[in-house]
């Protein structure tokens, strides 16, 4: 995509994005995209130059023009995680302000990706480890559910602490209190079972 000067005229451009829907449970998510620009770099329209900025449903995330020129491409990324759960339109905008100065190469974009990252282990995107949601199945302490306490159950533990999330298989001092708000006593209760107890077999 390319707005550009060369032109004696003032030129305004901007080009839309398709509309996006961000998932609610990304932890974070991330704009990415390629850039060139070369022009009288501006600031947030407010000094009289010319201005290149994004905007996510026209408001200004990131004002290209303010870095100043950047000729070679270059990666630019913005943080998103703010819309996350929102339906959301982005578009790459350009405004030459007047028609002075205007026989540079203006803003080059391309590459356009939108990024969303999630928890381990929580592959229904709702911001949950899935071994933290519902009931514990087989018993405190068995985190990936395959009814043995061992080394292979600490990462899901430390996830769902992570996350304040509402683990009954993190209870494991038997209180009705997940560990993420009782850590220290689930913590040394699962230790404890790791490295004392001969059978880690759920009872």
């Amino acid at each position: 995509m390319e707005l550009h000067h060369r032109t004696p005229l003032r030129i305004v451009y901007f080009i839309y994005a398709r509309v996006l829907t961000l998932p609610s449970g990304a932890i974070e998510l991330t704009l990415s995209y390629c850039s060139a620009y070369d022009g009288e770099a501006g600031t947030a329209n407010n000094d009289g130059y010319d201005w290149a900025w994004v905007a996510v449903n026209g408001v200004q995330v990131e004002d290209v023009s303010a870095d100043g020129t950047q000729v070679d491409w270059e990666t630019r990324v913005v943080n998103l995680t703010v819309f996350r759960g929102q339906t959301v339109t982005l578009t790459w905008n350009f405004d030459s302000v007047d028609s002075v100065g205007n026989d540079t190469l203006g803003w080059q974009v391309d590459s356009i990706k939108v990024v969303a990252s999630f928890l381990v282990g929580d592959n229904d995107g709702n911001g949950v480890i899935d071994e933290c949601e519902g009931l514990c199945t087989t018993c405190p302490g068995d985190m990936n559910g395959d009814s043995v306490i061992d080394g292979d159950d600490v990462q899901g533990f430390v996830d769902c602490v992570v996350a304040a999330a509402s683990c009954s298989c993190t209870d494991l001092d038997g209180d009705g209190v997940p560990a993420h708000a009782d850590l220290t006593d689930d913590l040394p209760a699962l230790v404890d079972k790791l490295l004392q107890d001969e059978d880690p077999a759920c009872p």
